[in-house]
């Protein structure tokens, strides 16, 4: 995801998966960075959808990554988390007004079963 403008406006970026069953664990990788050679101050949030709350639970936050991070959260009681149709949602969100130097790339984004060894 790339800003093109001056001040670009807060970013939301979400992740489905469908026909899940069970997981343990939430993969991911990124990096978040400025093109300006300025490093960001500002905070990214991952967050997983909780059913019976009705209302995200933040996985990690993170700003200023100039290589890619690997992340792996443990998640209790994943049931919370699917939909009763298999869909689980992830949301990546920056809340401050941008700055179109910064950029983040998400290479992976997954959902691991450690019983079954299942990705989605």
């Amino acid at each position: 995801m790339e800003g093109n403008e001056s001040n670009p406006d807060p970013f939301f970026v979400y992740v489905y998966f469908y026909n899940v069953s069970h997981f343990d664990l939430v993969e991911s990788a990124h990096k978040y960075n400025s093109s300006s050679g300025t490093p960001s101050s500002h905070l990214v949030q991952r967050l997983i959808w909780c059913t019976i709350h009705n209302d995200w639970m933040e996985l990690e936050e993170f700003s200023n990554e100039e290589i890619w991070y690997y992340h792996v959260k443990d998640v209790p009681d994943t049931s919370h988390f699917i939909y009763p149709n298999g869909t689980v949602i992830i949301k990546y969100q920056h809340l401050s007004n941008g700055n179109s130097a910064h950029r983040i790339f998400i290479d992976v984004c997954r959902l691991v079963s450690k019983e079954n060894e299942i990705l989605y």
